[in-house]
């Protein structure tokens, strides 16, 4: 509202001052007074009898000296020009204000996208590296999972075995015997896959890795018998058969594990068998068992 009647005033002034030159334009040169007289005097002659106006009262602003109004024309245009400066900054002012937003919001814009870029990128580096860590892990499940169905097989003949050494005992106890000779030893069972590969066992999850941990330290476990003299036969013969059930139990073990780690090979969660019973340890503990040294499994 105020910057338009700022305007208004203005214009007015302008006007004043296009008036006000001209008149003094007018008492500068004689030629253009007698001109302005003379058409004055026949105007006024024209519309005399039709207003009855006096227009010498406006033929005396002729009398307006020539430095009074050129002055105030002068006064007036710098007005004018100092308004259209003022307006002219007020755009330019506008204009850098504007410019700045624009700079700042596109300054924003690139960060947001720099950032969704960077987001993007991790999520698809983070799904590279859980893909390849899942490829190693199902790479590691089936050379396990060979390991162990090997090693149930050489269970499965630990058993036949170990029912022959019962048949041994049994003949000399019949016999009359005392002694079961010694050195006497059952070895560990082989697991290649297993020694080169131990620590990347996390890789398989907590549960299965728990499973293959515990089934491998039985199937890593030795005894040897080196007593002087040998054992006492009918002892021997109660651990004999202790060792005989906690290999039944872990053959049916090491076979539930082979079909978890099937199923986590085919990523199919429906024929997991689910984690084993338990460690078979009550089993391993006989009453009475006779002086043996049991290695204990060795990881690398």
């Amino acid at each position: 509202m105020c910057e338009g009647k700022l305007k208004k005033v203005l214009i007015s002034l302008c006007g004043l001052a296009v008036f006000v030159t001209s008149v003094g334009v007018v008492n500068a040169f004689e030629p253009l007074q007698r001109w302005f007289f003379w058409s004055a005097e026949k105007v006024r002659a024209a519309f005399a009898g039709m207003y009855q106006a006096d227009l010498g009262n406006l033929i005396s602003v002729s009398d307006l000296p020539i430095g009074w109004a050129t002055l105030m024309g002068i006064v007036i245009g710098v007005s004018l020009i100092a308004w259209q400066m003022r307006s002219g900054f007020r755009l330019v002012v506008a204009s850098h204000a504007q410019q700045a937003a624009l700079q700042r919001d596109t300054l924003l814009e690139t960060a947001k996208l720099e950032r969704e870029a960077r987001e993007h990128l991790a999520r698809m580096e983070s799904d590279v590296r859980d893909d390849l860590e899942r490829k190693d892990a199902v790479v590691l499940a089936a050379a396990l999972r060979g390991d162990l169905m090997a090693a149930a097989y050489q269970l499965n003949n630990r058993l036949i075995w170990l029912e022959g050494v019962q048949g041994v005992l049994d003949d000399i106890i019949r016999n009359g015997l005392t002694r079961f000779p010694t050195p006497f030893e059952i070895q560990r069972v082989a697991t290649p896959s297993y020694d080169a590969n131990s620590p990347r066992l996390a890789t398989l999850g907590p549960s299965l890795a728990a499973d293959v941990a515990q089934i491998y330290a039985f199937l890593l476990t030795e005894h040897k018998w080196t007593e002087a003299g040998g054992c006492e036969p009918r002892a021997f013969k109660v651990l004999i058969s202790t060792i005989q059930d906690a290999t039944a139990i872990k053959l049916t073990d090491t076979v539930q594990v082979c079909k978890r780690l099937l199923a986590f090979e085919v990523n199919d969660p429906a024929v997991d068998p689910g984690p084993i019973a338990g460690d078979g340890r009550d089993v391993l503990q006989p009453a009475h068992r006779p002086t043996t040294h049991a290695q204990q499994p060795t990881t690398h």
